[in-house]
């Protein structure tokens, strides 16, 4: 995940190369193991796109990799009621 994370940071454009990107690991949650990818930019105004862009990226190499994202899941229960 660490390499993965790193190599779409390190790859999009308008990503600094200095200081390098870094890969946090971050808590463990209910179901998963949480990360988080920090980089640096020199234009604040391109921020959503650059965000954008590397998690696509990130989903896409995801994927070849196998890795899965976990979501939570809720059960419902219904309980009949009698009729009065």
């Amino acid at each position: 995940v660490r390499k993965i994370l790193l190599d779409c940071a390190n790859k999009q454009n308008g990503v600094l190369k200095t200081p390098k990107p870094t890969v946090l690991f971050e808590d463990f949650g209910d179901s998963s193991l949480n990360f988080g990818v920090y980089f640096f930019i020199n234009d604040s105004f391109s921020d959503p796109r650059i965000k954008s862009e590397i998690r696509f990226r990130i989903d896409e190499e995801f994927r070849k990799n196998n890795i899965t994202i976990p979501f939570p899941q809720r059960d419902v229960h219904f309980y009949p009621t009698e009729n009065k």
